[in-house]
């Protein structure tokens, strides 16, 4: 089973995807990571080289194609409980059908710590963030409230929506199987 782990940028889902396949014996795959391993590029070159739109195929590219590989090796292991866990970008479900691709190829998970949670981890990453460089925080709160105001309507679409970053491991296990019956 592939588990699609969503939200917005520091809602925590590489730390969780890490755990969660450390727990299991799974295997965690960072979709950006693999963006900038496949083109050689990081995400800031993207931006800066090729714009958001470029960006955004980019992503729906490596994104279908991780699917597909991953997808057989589900196949290969039928009828062992199985998980690869994929995390997602902040704006992955957000363009080019991405959501509904998701949605059929897997759970969705959609972390979705509060908006002071989501500030506090930002705050010291912008310049690692492109969309984040050079706010300062009055307009990194704004910043962090739009978009994630814009972006709710597709999160909103996942299968699992988890609001407490600190649910216990085996909590969240045992809630995507439960989300895993209705697949």
């Amino acid at each position: 089973m592939i588990v699609f782990l969503l939200g917005f940028m520091g809602a925590g889902k590489s730390y969780l995807g890490r755990q969660l396949a450390k727990e299991t014996g799974s295997e965690y795959i960072d979709l950006d990571e693999e963006l900038v391993r496949q083109t050689g590029m990081s995400i800031n070159e993207i931006f800066e080289k090729h714009g958001e739109d470029h960006f955004r195929k980019l992503e729906t590219e490596v994104l279908h194609k991780i699917s597909n590989e991953l997808k057989l090796r589900v196949d290969e292991n039928s009828g062992k409980e199985k998980y690869y866990f994929l995390g997602c970008g902040g704006g992955t479900p957000c363009f080019n059908n991405n959501m509904e691709w998701m949605n059929k190829h897997g759970i969705t998970v959609w972390l979705n710590p509060s908006v002071i949670v989501l500030f506090s981890r930002l705050r010291n990453e912008q310049d690692d963030r492109p969309l984040l460089k050079g706010l300062g925080e009055q307009e990194l709160l704004t910043f962090i409230e739009n978009k994630l105001a814009e972006r709710r309507k597709y999160y909103d679409l996942s299968i699992v929506k988890l609001s407490d970053p600190n649910y216990p491991l085996s909590n969240i296990l045992t809630i995507i199987k439960d989300a895993q019956k209705f697949f």
